[in-house]
């Protein structure tokens, strides 16, 4: 007997023969692309009648922070929802709440609203947000591995910076055409087509529970450092990583562009979408560069560094003309390498961490991800107070170079 042609048995997802938009993948993703409109529009429209009603930058800040912190803590019960629910069930009755918040919401808003109402809101959307992340990250592992799960998450990453792009125009024009009520209908909309799209999805069945939810996070936790350490040090470095790169670009690229080098609003707006162009770019050459020699996440990271790290040199450019072009070619580039980085590490998180543990990996991360946030927005915001901008981001990028060499050697493991 002739032996089996390996090339006729390889697993699915590796080298080019299983199809990446599977019936299952396809379902998830157009899933996604509702949810994330929805929350797109929600998050333009919140800003829009927050400030609009009272003037008030502390009170919209305050919201968001509720939100983050609220991400941060209800994240890793969503891990550990996730590896002992039946996962279709939970995303399929989160984004079902979500649509009912938002519906009693818009009916508010016709019978008057309010400024309490619209923060409430806010707040009461940031829970099936934060327990539905790790739940939905949890799934795409399950549905690809190899090649085809770095172009999965590559693929989601991409409908994530449409989304960025689209999203915030549509709901401008909605918010400005119709009111905040009209908007809550398109929402709400958004949140039960995603919640029908899940009902067809066919995923493995969580692990029966067979310990409380801190034991369960207390395993999740062990694995990260004693049976999978290199997966430790990954949620490490992404959180770091963030730490820099978020707080430069939600602190200091605003706050270099408007007040240092004055720009309008214009001018700032068509800025923000370039990075959004940028996100979408390094997303999907994550996607081609999929399988293609080694790892890509220690170049990645450290060509961010290498992107942020001549910026003093843009306070001899002659004009603001000029500094604003070479600061904005710095961030875009940085941009798209963040991103890069990004599917490329959540790729290699969800394929060294076992199906039953992925959720609580996941939400791991995106609770350690989410909590550098605000540190390091503090920091950048007491930085860009007392050292000049362009000296800032030349320390941001020799910090993730050094990230970049420091964990080179846990990165070229995976």
């Amino acid at each position: 007997m002739k032996p089996a042609n390996r090339k006729n048995i390889r697993p699915t997802g590796e080298g080019t023969v299983a199809p990446l938009f599977t019936r299952n993948f396809t379902l998830l993703l157009a899933g996604q692309i509702c949810s994330l409109a929805g929350n797109g529009i929600l998050r333009v429209v919140l800003s829009l009648y927050l400030l609009e009603k009272t003037g008030s930058a502390g009170l919209y800040g305050g919201v968001l922070a509720l939100g983050t912190a609220l991400a941060v803590f209800l994240s890793p019960l969503g891990g550990v929802l996730a590896d002992r629910l039946d996962r279709r069930k939970l995303m399929v009755g989160l984004d079902t709440a979500s649509g009912l918040c938002a519906l009693a919401a818009a009916l508010g808003f016709s019978f008057g609203g309010g400024v309490w109402l619209a923060a409430g809101l806010s707040v009461a959307l940031a829970v099936p947000a934060a327990l539905e992340t790790p739940v939905t990250q949890a799934c795409i592992p399950g549905m690809h591995t190899g090649e085809n799960l770095v172009r999965a998450n590559a693929a989601t990453a991409q409908v994530s910076a449409l989304a960025s792009l689209g999203a915030p125009v549509l709901g401008g024009v909605l918010y400005a055409a119709w009111g905040m009520d009209a908007a809550l209908w398109l929402i709400a909309l958004c949140f039960f087509a995603t919640a029908g799209f899940e009902c067809f999805l066919r995923l493995v069945p969580g692990a029966k529970a067979g310990e409380g939810p801190l034991q369960a996070l207390a395993q999740a936790v062990r694995f990260v450092r004693a049976e999978q350490p290199r997966a430790g040090q990954l949620l490490v470095l992404g959180a770091l990583a963030n730490f820099f790169a978020v707080g430069l670009s939600a602190v200091g690229f605003p706050y270099l562009l408007r007040t240092v080098l004055g720009v309008s609003a214009q001018v700032y707006g068509l800025c923000e979408g370039l990075l959004g162009a940028a996100a979408l770019a390094g997303s999907i050459a994550a996607g081609v560069l999929a399988g293609r020699g080694a790892n890509r996440m220690q170049w990645a990271l450290a060509g961010m560094g290498l992107a942020f790290l001549p910026a003093f040199a843009l306070e001899w450019l002659p004009g603001s003309g000029a500094q604003c072009v070479g600061l904005v070619a710095m961030f875009c580039a940085g941009q798209a390498l963040a991103s890069l980085f990004s599917v490329f590490a959540l790729s290699a998180l969800g394929a060294c961490t076992p199906p039953a543990m992925t959720g609580r990996v996941m939400a791991l991360t995106a609770a350690a991800v989410q909590a550098a946030q605000p540190a390091g927005q503090l920091l950048y915001g007491v930085a860009l107070d007392t050292v000049p901008g362009f000296w800032v981001v030349s320390a941001t990028g020799a910090a993730l170079a050094v990230l970049a060499v420091c964990f080179g050697p846990t990165l070229r493991r995976f």
